[in-house]
């Protein structure tokens, strides 16, 4: 992150900003406004990560092969995510190693406009992919089996980790960390 938000206040300019997107993006995909708004704070550090303040990517979404400066950000100095095939060019320890950056295709981030795109894109077409489609299913059946907005916004979360493979940290670590966020801003009332 290129800083951090300095108190509440600066969070909740954050909070405030993406609820009135997430709110839409539920309305036109049903994907919980909750979720989209947990995943933004957390994803983006509350908007002060470097791929949120230089290509308004507030969700860590990956350009895998894109090298066009117009429709990708690169994230330089990043550790190798593409199973080692990345050049290490100097070593100074653990954690502490240079990598050859100039045809990296594992630190290009897709750039939006701004937040709004950033969201409609994540809702409109990240999660309506095929391995998604389950966990949203499941949401929309339990609502409509009147499980209150907590535990649905929950479950989706966990399904879109675990079954649809949305983090490699996997379901239940996600959560650990997204569930305070969702409780301290009450974001769940976004979706009730």
């Amino acid at each position: 992150a290129i800083g951090k938000p300095a108190n509440d206040s600066e969070r909740q300019a954050f909070i405030d900003q993406i609820k009135p997107l997430a709110i839409t993006a539920q309305t036109k995909t049903k994907i919980p406004a909750c979720a989209i708004g947990g995943m933004a704070v957390l994803e983006s550090g509350y908007g002060f990560t470097r791929t949120a303040q230089f290509a308004n990517n507030i969700f860590g979404i990956k350009e895998w092969v894109a090298h066009d400066t117009s429709t990708s950000w690169q994230l330089k100095g990043q550790p190798d995510e593409d199973e080692g095939a990345v050049k290490i060019i100097n070593n100074y320890g653990y954690d502490r190693l240079v990598f050859e950056e100039n045809n990296r295709r594992d630190n290009r981030y897709r750039k939006f406009k701004n937040f709004s795109e950033a969201i409609n894109y994540l809702a409109e077409i990240t999660l309506q992919r095929k391995n998604y489609k389950p966990a949203l299913d499941n949401y929309l059946k339990n609502r409509q089996a009147g499980m209150n907005s907590t535990k649905a916004c929950e479950t989706y979360i966990f399904d879109i980790i675990e079954k649809g493979k949305y983090s490699h940290i996997g379901g239940d670590k996600y959560l650990k960390k997204i569930t305070p966020i969702l409780n301290k801003w009450n974001l769940y009332q976004w979706s009730e």
